[in-house]
């Protein structure tokens, strides 16, 4: 959904906004991908495909049919909140860039660290030494929270680049195992690499100290 806030243009893809569909097989797309290729360099003019009442609607008909395709360089041109359909391609994604956040369990928004004394407890469940959160939405101090994806993506078409976020609920889809999951699978993989790191350099030294 383009919407404009605080004066600057943008595009949101928050709950229930906005559908993401990755090399998803869908006619009205496979047809607008044949056009913008055949017009490759030039402004591709919007357009939007109408289906025949005595069809059955697909699970995508409330996406596709009725909404306005449009390529990157023309949500500039949007003044007032819209939902338009952009084909773009996702640029590789950063190394570098944290993909993932510590959500709140009831509103989903990311809690803080706090720093607190190590025999302060939090809602009588705190435990001494353990880290305490803070939830800026909630105003709540919690000792729990979830896991949930944030992974910042560029997409690119043949007019523009824009930026957008793909969120746990779209991860989840596509990737098929919790932002959680996948930490935990990370870090089991790093443990690992530097365990075996430390046993080769052992092997080494000791080997080393025999020859000597």
């Amino acid at each position: 959904m383009f919407k404009t806030h605080e004066g600057r243009p943008g595009v949101s893809n928050s709950f229930h906004i906005t559908n993401l569909l990755i090399n998803e097989d869908i006619p009205d797309i496979n047809t607008f991908k044949k056009n913008l290729l055949a017009i490759i360099g030039n402004d591709a003019s919007p357009s939007s495909r109408k289906t025949s009442p005595t069809m059955k609607k697909s699970l995508y008909d409330d996406f596709v049919t009725g909404t306005e395709f449009k390529n990157i360089a023309e949500l500039d041109k949007i003044k007032e909140e819209n939902t338009v359909i952009v084909l773009g391609t996702i640029m590789p994604i950063s190394r570098h860039t944290k993909w993932y956040y510590d959500a709140c369990k009831i509103c989903n928004k990311q809690v803080i660290e706090i720093l607190t004394d190590d025999d302060e407890t939090v809602d009588g469940d705190g435990q001494n030494g353990q880290k305490v959160y803070e939830c800026p939405k909630c105003k709540k101090q919690v000792t729990e929270f979830s896991t949930r994806y944030k992974i910042p993506l560029n997409v690119e078409d043949s007019t523009g680049v824009v930026s957008l976020i793909l969120w746990d609920w779209e991860a989840n889809k596509i990737l098929k195992k919790s932002a959680k999951a996948l930490v935990m699978l990370i870090w089991t993989y790093f443990l690992m690499i530097s365990r075996t790191w430390r046993i080769r350099n052992l092997l080494s030294r000791l080997t080393s100290q025999t020859t000597t």
